[in-house]
């Protein structure tokens, strides 16, 4: 039930190939190509009705680079039988054998794409269930299936990916940068912990005028009141403390050390209470 046949090429225009592995209606019928390019012209080779077949240009040494194929006709019917007419062993024969060659190459997926397997299964990367029931592998589209493309028809656009489809995990690390974000303002709902604040921020990042910050949940920030002209302090030391080498400090009394607290004034700094 071979529909093809590959033959090893040679540099040699004048090398004969015989084609014994399929029979064929036409010499039309036989197709050639040659290292797995398109289909050859008819002009570029010769077939008899005896299976030789002959290349116009030598193909180039190769182990079966050559390929010959069935592709028969079934536009136009191999024998018209007429109202009245004798019906022939010959005839029925060459009627009865362009309806199967047309099966055996419907079957047969060749080099050139042509012809479909009436099996179900897999595939490949595709697997048939029933006629019209085909379904993709799993994994099967890989980054290399997907076209480098912005066009609305063969590329991935927005209106292809489902919302909430892409998650935390599908992004890389780093994968989202400034340029990504664009010019437009972060949502509001977004929150930063102490890990994502280090480093420095570029001059680049922030706008020409910074919007008011409250500042009630900061800690170990001096606060004023009465305009700035006012500095309070606590009135109880809960945690030890340590002047600062070269330093002085200053509070505001009366304090209260706490139970157990120790508060420590090297030899060269002061603390002095007012």
């Amino acid at each position: 039930m071979a529909t093809e046949q590959f033959f090893n090429g040679t540099t040699d225009a004048a090398t004969e190939y015989t084609i014994n592995a399929f029979d064929f209606l036409n010499t039309s019928d036989v197709k050639v190509s040659v290292n797995g390019g398109s289909n050859l012209s008819s002009s570029a080779y010769n077939v008899t009705t005896d299976g030789i077949l002959t290349l116009t240009s030598a193909p180039g040494s190769g182990t079966g680079n050559v390929r010959a194929f069935r592709t028969t006709d079934v536009v136009s019917p191999a024998v018209t039988f007429a109202a009245g007419g004798s019906l022939r062993a010959v005839d029925l024969n060459r009627a009865t054998k362009q309806v199967r060659f047309a099966v055996e190459e419907l079957q047969t997926v060749g080099a050139d794409g042509a012809g479909i397997a009436l099996t179900a299964g897999d595939k490949g990367e595709i697997t048939v269930t029933t006629g019209t029931t085909w379904s993709i592998d799993n994994e099967a589209v890989t980054t290399a299936k997907l076209q480098n493309s912005t066009s609305t028809t063969t590329g991935v656009t927005t209106a292809k990916i489902a919302d909430g489809a892409i998650t935390t995990a599908k992004i890389n690390a780093d994968a989202v940068t400034m340029d990504k974000l664009g010019a437009g303002a972060l949502p509001s709902d977004i929150s930063l912990g102490a890990t994502q604040l280090t480093g420095t921020i570029p001059d680049a990042r922030f706008p020409s005028v910074l919007p008011a910050i409250d500042g009630g949940n900061l800690t170990g920030i001096i606060s004023t009141v009465a305009n700035g002209c006012v500095y309070e302090n606590n009135q109880t030391i809960t945690a030890n403390y340590t002047v600062g080498n070269n330093k002085n400090a200053m509070s505001a009394g009366p304090i209260t050390i706490g139970n157990g607290v120790v508060v420590t004034v090297g030899s060269g700094e002061t603390y002095t209470i007012v």
